[in-house]
């Protein structure tokens, strides 16, 4: 029988060579806690870049030389140290295979400011990358535990323990949370929710804005190398929400819970 490797790394969900590469990197130790041999390294790390990305040297002697190096070494130690050593190179790979959102050429200026601009870049994007598997890694597993044969009894169980929990997260900051749309689809299912044209229409209208917002803070502007986020499945999750949310205003939850049956869940 085949044997399906069991993930337990995010790096297992990743579904290309870049962000694999990116979320192994990040797992590393950061340069702020590696070893003084260990930030030695950088030094090659730089002189490897600035020969990879094609500046001339030829005008400089080997103390010139050496001085740069150090000084930019110093500059992503003292302001990148949250980084790790393996993440400079990824930076440097990305770059160089134009899958960042920056401009990469370096007019035969190789200074800490063209460094910044390539690893505040590869920062947005290890940000990006980090979001999107996190959230593909997080469906994939409620898709797991739904797909596994259970009780009837344990899905009520957990069907009252996520509206409780999800009840309670409204309480305390007057939204409704909930990524899978899972009260949502119960609730409708159920006939708890009826909908009219209006409430579509204010749903629709909220969640096209909370969509526009999810994506700015969650993927940024750095769009261009990588699957563009599906908008109306986010506008729609969004949307469900806030039908739960007029759904929660003024409900009895005890009697919500107590109305619940198990034959809706056989």
């Amino acid at each position: 029988m085949l044997q399906v490797k069991q993930k337990t790394l995010l790096s297992d969900y990743a579904v290309n060579k870049d962000e694999y590469e990116v979320l192994v990197a990040m797992k590393n130790t950061p340069i702020s806690k590696t070893s003084n041999s260990a930030k030695e390294q950088i030094i090659d790390i730089v002189a490897k870049w600035k020969w990879m990305v094609g500046v001339n040297s030829s005008n400089q002697d080997e103390n010139e030389v050496a001085m740069e190096l150090a000084m930019i070494s110093n500059f992503i130690q003292n302001n990148y140290s949250y980084l790790t050593p393996q993440e400079l190179n990824t930076a440097i790979e990305l770059s160089l295979t134009d899958k960042l959102n920056v401009d990469v050429k370096t007019y035969n200026s190789f200074s800490p400011m063209y460094i910044s601009r390539i690893l505040n870049a590869y920062v947005d994007y290890r940000k990006a990358v980090f979001n999107h598997v996190n959230e593909r890694k997080n469906k994939e597993i409620l898709q797991i535990e739904l797909d596994s044969p259970v009780t009837a009894e344990f899905k009520m169980s957990e069907m009252i323990e996520l509206i409780r929990y999800i009840h309670q997260q409204y309480i305390e900051t007057g939204k409704v949370n909930d990524v899978f749309n899972v009260l949502y689809n119960y609730f409708k299912r159920t006939n708890r929710i009826v909908l009219d044209k209006l409430i579509i229409a204010e749903a629709m209208a909220y969640g096209k804005k909370q969509m526009e917002i999810h994506i700015h803070e969650t993927w940024g502007l750095n769009l261009r190398s990588r699957e563009t986020p599906d908008t109306d499945l986010i506008t729609k999750r969004f949307a469900r929400n806030y039908c739960v949310d007029k759904y929660f205003k003024g409900l009895n939850l005890e009697s919500l819970i107590s109305s619940i049956k198990l034959n809706e869940f056989q």
